[in-house]
């Protein structure tokens, strides 16, 4: 990591993210990471079966901090 990020380099992380085939190393951050755990969060919580509990509390929590503001 230090070679391909170190002080001198000029090569983003973006670049670091990009698969092998396009020249990068196929490592996501952290980050990406976890925007693609929400997204598969929010993705199940909108979708299917509304009466899931873990959906109904969800909602409901997300109602309740949304009106107390």
């Amino acid at each position: 990591m230090g070679f391909v990020r170190g002080k001198s380099s000029a090569m983003s992380y973006k670049t670091l993210e990009a698969p092998l085939v396009e020249g990068g190393i196929n490592s996501p951050s952290l980050i990406t990471r976890k925007y693609t755990v929400d997204l598969k969060f929010f993705s199940d919580l909108i979708t299917g079966d509304q009466t899931v509990p873990w959906k109904k509390w969800t909602w409901m929590d997300l109602k309740m901090a949304s009106s107390s503001s």
